[in-house]
């Protein structure tokens, strides 16, 4: 019931917030996306990268040494989906992707770990 008071009270409009992050285990595994969210996956990988490489510069690290270093999380992308295609996304990705209305959940992609999140309206 309450997925379905999320969707009922969801904007045409949906914003889809992505990280890439270095955790290998997902929830579920992403296959065919959207447009928008394909070009939001590749913005992730590009903020993730840039986030590496700030890290080597400002701190001499590489991805090995760095390990016990706090991570921080890269800016997220975003996508702007539909929310036909949202709930479509959603039910490719299966059960598992039911929890994005409470919390980030991981997904796979091309042998890339992501979260997902839903941006509300109020922010």
């Amino acid at each position: 019931m309450r997925r379905e008071l999320y969707e009922r009270n969801l904007p045409p409009t949906v914003r889809v917030k992505i990280v890439r992050v270095e955790d290998e285990a997902a929830e579920a595994e992403l296959r065919d996306a959207p447009e928008p969210l394909l070009k939001a996956l590749e913005a992730a990988d590009e903020a993730y990268e840039r986030r590496w490489r700030q890290i080597r510069e400002n701190y001499g690290l590489d991805r090995e040494s760095a390990e016990e270093f706090v991570w921080t999380n890269p800016e997220p992308a975003a996508a702007e989906l539909p929310k036909s295609q949202l709930q479509k996304l959603l039910t490719i990705l299966g059960e598992k992707s039911r929890k994005i209305y409470e919390k980030p959940i991981k997904i796979r992609h091309q042998g890339k770990t992501y979260l997902l999140s839903i941006e509300y309206p109020c922010g």
